[in-house]
Parts: structure tokens; sequence; C-alpha cells
């Protein structure tokens, strides 16, 4: 306590000392535009003024109302700092706005180019790390240099903003109503030339603020106690974003350098596949099932409600519900076929971020497709829950219905059990191949352009990709290529492609899945036809296998036999032995 109560004093002291600080330009907004010294008059848009932050019949502010108004001052060089210079801007700020994505109330930026410095409020756009309501002190560039406050400013009372750049350190700071908010090195530097300086707008861009402001003041310098306050409790400095992401990567490399094992025999590998489905579904919080601790789901009612009945030529389609939890329903479709007699194999169909889930074109062609060959094809929506305190993740919810749902397919009797496969691209792929860990009842498996390294889901660079794909305490343990070699020696097949993310899965990750079961091989079959990872196609001429611009294709295992009615594997699979001379792969 004592220590928060010095660093608000020492704050209020620093507001009071600016001896080091020479003032610029400054504006008071009492009915004008025009600066203190009468030298910068503004351009005014839809501008009104309303009382100023001290209350007093002739105090005003400038009020902005966050569509289209602005002042704009025309471009100088008084305002335009580099990295060699010092400076202070003083302000007092009011605002209830919810911006979206986010408003800038005052911008210093020549007409093109990256600004001097701003001071930009987040919103509802999560990009860059700006959180709502935050007003947040910029640098050079909108990258990661910035300074945020604590708490939100957007509640409609007056607040005072003192923020500082000391060039000697490159520290950029910044006080909330004489409260330290923060610190920053910042990189880079400003080589542009004389800026315009904007408020209530940005400049090249629009977002506009909403709110008041009142007693502006730019200067040169820092107040002569900054250093002194800001060295006392080191721990509001912010680390710039470009260290952190180097942090997180060495950390995230360090981390997945603890490859899976390849097991020497087939008892070992059954103990380590028993052990990777259990870290799975200990990390989804599903051990054990919720209901009953045999099976999953057999205690609870599947309580299934159809919706209208659709009669289409080849296929039917109707809506369903299916009891996931008690009282919590999954929803999604029913695609029956017309031809041919039961009993028919069946395919689960995930989906993942699909703009209309389960309604989705992609994912109806895809039902429609299978249904008129002669499956029944049920496509199930996401689901993203989210209870940190019970372990319970968005996959958790996922992983869940998809079981319920092959719950539902096994009790129709008009669905082979001993032909149940699942396909899905993006997240119901990776749904898809969670199944084909965790559920002995899935027969066969196409995961399509997800199947990855975890470092590849969770690099900086791919921005984290979604959270709701990643599974609490299990990249210790393992990784994507032996969590599909589990499926062995069930038929799966890995569809990738060159213009996705995950294009190295082909050349990296299939091999890997192929590891344990090459050397786990079955004495009473033969290593080439239970354990081998094949490319079936690939680039006409290409050099080595690499994905080609039409995507690549990989099957692993190969299926121990085929599905009676039809397969996944067309004639076209084929074609790489052929096309492809030089491929290294091709002698198999």
């Amino acid at each position: 306590m004592r220590s928060l109560l010095s660093v608000i004093l020492a704050g209020l002291s620093l507001l009071a000392a600016h001896a080091a600080t020479t003032p610029l330009v400054s504006w008071n907004f009492d009915g004008n535009t025009t600066s203190t010294n009468g030298q910068f008059t503004g351009q005014n848009t839809n501008i009104q003024y309303a009382a100023g932050h001290t209350g007093a019949a002739t105090d005003q502010s400038v009020r902005f109302n966050g569509t289209n108004s602005q002042v704009r001052y025309a471009a100088n060089g008084l305002w335009t700092f580099n990295e060699n210079q010092s400076f202070t801007v003083e302000f007092h700020i009011r605002s209830t706005q919810f911006p979206s994505p986010i408003s800038t109330p005052v911008m210093c930026r020549p007409s093109g180019g990256n600004p001097t410095w701003s001071f930009v409020m987040g919103g509802d756009y999560v990009g860059y790390d700006r959180q709502m309501g935050h007003l947040c002190f910029e640098m050079w560039n909108w990258a990661g240099d910035r300074v945020q406050t604590k708490r939100p400013i957007n509640d409609g009372a007056w607040h005072r903003i003192l923020a500082a750049y000391y060039a000697p350190q490159n520290l950029a700071v910044m006080f909330l109503d004489g409260e330290l908010q923060g610190t920053m090195t910042v990189t880079g530097g400003y080589t542009g030339g004389a800026a315009i300086f904007n408020l209530g707008n940005n400049v090249g861009a629009n977002q506009p603020f909403g709110g008041d402001i009142d007693q502006f003041t730019i200067s040169s310098g820092v107040p002569d106690n900054l250093l002194t306050l800001i060295n006392f409790d080191d721990r509001t400095r912010t680390i710039p974003k470009t260290t952190v992401e180097s942090n997180y990567d060495q950390w995230l490399q360090r981390l997945v350098a603890i490859q899976p094992w390849t097991p020497t025999n087939l008892t070992n590998w059954e103990a380590r596949r028993a052990a990777v489905r259990e870290q799975i579904l200990t990390g989804l919080g599903l051990l054990p099932f919720p209901y009953t601790q045999d099976t999953p789901g057999d205690l609870l009612p599947l309580d299934v409600r159809y919706g209208t009945l659709v009669d289409y030529p080849d296929y039917t389609l109707q809506g369903l519900r299916i009891q996931t939890w008690e009282n919590v329903y999954a929803y999604g479709f029913l695609y029956m076929p017309k031809g041919g007699s039961p009993p028919y194999p069946a395919i689960l169909n995930p989906n993942g971020h699909f703009q209309y889930e389960s309604r989705d074109p992609v994912i109806q062609s895809r039902c429609i497709g299978l249904a008129r060959k002669g499956f029944i094809a049920l496509s199930i929506n996401s689901v993203h829950p989210f209870d940190d305190r019970v372990n319970l993740w968005p996959q958790s919810g996922m992983i869940w219905d998809n079981m319920r749902a092959l719950d539902y397919l096994h009790s129709r009797p008009d669905v082979d059990p001993d032909r149940i496969g699942s396909t899905g691209a993006s997240g119901g792929s990776q749904q898809t191949f969670y199944l084909m860990a965790t559920d002995d009842r899935l027969d066969a498996a196409v995961p399509v352009v997800m199947p990855s390294y975890f470092k590849e889901i969770m690099t900086t660079r791919s921005g984290l990709h979604h959270f709701c794909n990643w599974v609490p305490y299990l990249m210790r343990l393992t990784d994507t290529p032996e969590i599909c070699a589990t499926f062995a020696p069930k038929p799966a097949f890995y569809i990738s492609t060159s213009q996705d993310w995950t294009y190295r899965w082909p050349v990296e990750g299939c091999p890997r899945c192929a590891r344990p079961m090459r050397s786990t091989a079955r004495p009473t079959r033969s290593a080439t036809s239970t354990t081998t990872c094949r490319m079936i196609t690939c680039a006409r001429g290409a050099k080595k296998c690499t994905p080609s611009s039409s995507g690549s294709s990989w099957a692993s295992p190969r299926p121990r036999r085929r599905w009676n009615r039809t397969t996944w594997r067309s004639s076209a699979t084929r074609r790489c032995w052929r096309c492809c001379p030089a491929c290294p792969r091709r002698r198999r």
C-alpha cells in the first residue's frame, strides 16, 4: 500500500514539475480551436463546444461526435519528433465511446506513411492487443510500440493524460490522472517530414473519436523527475511486442524439442497409444466420460428431435438435434441416400469456423455428394464452451458432441457400425484426428488441411491461430503425427495444399506419422501393406515430393480393405508413379 501511495504521490509531483520541458504550443479550446499564441488555427469539421474539465463557466472543451467531426492543423515540423528528440504531451479527455473497431482521439502523421506519435482508444477489434476503452500512447507505428492505460477511460469522467518520450533511453511513458500506467523501450523511429496534427480522427483512415478534449499542450523535453519516478517501480515497464514474440518462439522451440519417441515393438506402441489417448481426454476434461465411467454417453438418452424432412430426387435432408449434455443439444443435418439398401456406411462431418456452420455451402455440397454415393452423412455444428475452472475448453464440447453423434449413428439400424468414418476441413479436420485417437468406433478418416505440428498452430507468426484449437497439457507429451499414428492400422487419408499454412505436413508430418507403424508392424502382415506412408498425387515433373498448386494428398497407412459401396480413393490417386519419375518415394 505504501509503495502504491508513493507512486501516486510521485506522479502528482511529476504533473506539477516541468522544469526540463519547454512548451511549444497549447490550446485551451475556449470557444475556438486557435492555439493560445494565435499561431495555429484548426480546420473544424462538425465539432461542438462543451463544458471544460475545470467546470468553470468560462472553461470549454472541443467535442467530437464519433462519426464525422475533427479538428485538423496543417502539416508542421513543430510537433514532429524523431527518436533523437524528447517530448511531452498533456491533455484532458472525456468519453463514453465504445469504438468499433478503434478510435483515434489524437494523431500526428504526414498525409502518407507512419505517424510520429498518436493516441488510440481500443475497441471491439482485437488486433494489436488494444483493450476496449483503454487509451494507448503509440510511437512511430501501430505494430506494437505502445503504452496502454491500465483501466478504461470511456467512463464519462474527465481524465488527465501525460505522455512523454525520453530519447536517451528510447523510453515512452504514460500517466493517467497522475498514476504511472507503464513504460516501454520503443524501436525504430520517425523518418517522415512535417506532420499533420489531427484531433478527433486519424489521418488517411476513418477512426472517429467520440468525446471531449481540453487543455492540450505539446512540449519539448521531459519533466525533471521523470526518470526517478519510472525507476521507482520497474514492474510498470511494457516489453516490446517484438521481444515478446521472440521470447515466446524460443520457449515454444524448447517445448516442442521434446519429440515423441519411436517404440521398438508392438507392446510398447500399444502402451504409448493408450498414454496418448489418456492425455488427450484428460486435457479435454472428458476423462472419465461424462455420465458414465465406461463408454461415451450410454447413460444419457439421446432424445433425438427431428425437423421437417426435405425430399430430393436422390437423397433426403432433415434437421435434427441430439442431447449431448443434460438438457443441452447439438444441432445438425442428416443426409440420407435413396439408392442401395441398408445398412449404409456413414460419415460424420464436423465443421470448424465455416461462416454458416452446417448450413455452409461447402459442407452441404460435401454431404450431398456423400449421400448421392450411398453414404449417410451427418453434419454437426461446432460449439465453443469455455470454463477453465472445470477444465472445459472449446475442443471439449466439440469432441464430446462428435462422440454423441457417433452414439446416434450407432443407434440407427440402417447404419453399418463397421463402416463409420469422419471427415472435415480446418477445425473439422482437427476434430477428426482427435476422434481418431480417442474413439475406437471410427473406422476410417479423412482430415483435410489441418494436420500440422502444434508449433505451427501456436507460433506468433500465425497469430496463434484460434485458441479453440488448443488442448491443455498435450504438447509436452506428443504431437499431431503421433496422434494420427494411433489410428493405425485403420485407413486414414490426409489432404493438404500448398496455399495453406499446413503445407509442410505431406513432407514432414506424414513420414513421422509412419515411424511408429514401421517399427511395430505385426509379424503376420507385410510391413509394406500396413505401415507405408505414400504420396499419391504431386506436381508433374517435380524434383522432390512437395505440395503442388492443386494440393497434395497422402495416405497413411494403406487400408486393409476397401469399402463395399465406394472408396475415397479415385483412379487419379495412382498417377504419381507415372507422372513423377523424379520423386524419391517412387521406388516404394
